[in-house]
């Protein structure tokens, strides 16, 4: 991705991106946990033991600076320097008593559901994603049929990327 930083003029990515490469390359050495870590598959993080929840650990930092940035929060109160040290003294334990509020009273983060109410595990879901296989397949077959004669006999189909849209589906 390097040279698309710079071939778009992004100075900042191109610069820095650069040293996270250097570091990268380095990391057996540099820190031997965190690459054994990496290689094991814990590059990312999971805030509860619901399906369908891990997320980029950059991207949880993000979660957890959500508490801070909501109404009375980091937002609106930068320029003031008195009221940002007064937050910063005490976000960790503000974010850390909304969570604790939430689970004594078993409520859920935002967006957040039960492993068996996920929109992607629900019958009707289901069975909207079988139904599309089974309109590919059918579509394919088709196709096939129709140009039959187009067919190699070692049964590669690289001509299928040239074939005309069909306008049935």
């Amino acid at each position: 991705m390097m040279p698309w930083f710079a071939a778009y003029d992004h100075t900042h990515y191109t610069r820095w991106g650069a040293v996270f490469v250097a570091d990268m390359e380095h990391l057996v050495q540099t820190a031997p946990q965190v690459y054994e870590g990496f290689l094991g598959g814990d590059f990312v993080a999971k805030e509860t033991n619901h399906s369908f929840n891990k997320v980029p650990s950059d991207l949880c930092l993000e979660h957890i600076n959500k508490t801070g940035k909501v109404a009375e929060g980091l937002v609106g109160i930068t320029r003031n320097k008195s009221a940002r040290h007064r937050l910063s003294i005490t976000y960790n334990e503000r974010a850390s008593l909304a969570q604790d509020t939430r689970s004594l009273f078993c409520l859920t983060h935002d967006g957040e559901d039960d492993e068996d109410t996920h929109k992607d595990c629900l019958p009707s879901r289901l069975r909207r994603d079988n139904d599309d296989v089974i309109q590919l397949v059918d579509q394919f077959q088709r196709t096939l049929t129709e140009h039959l004669d187009m067919v190699p006999s070692d049964g590669y189909l690289p001509f299928l990327l040239s074939l005309e849209y069909n306008k049935e589906i």
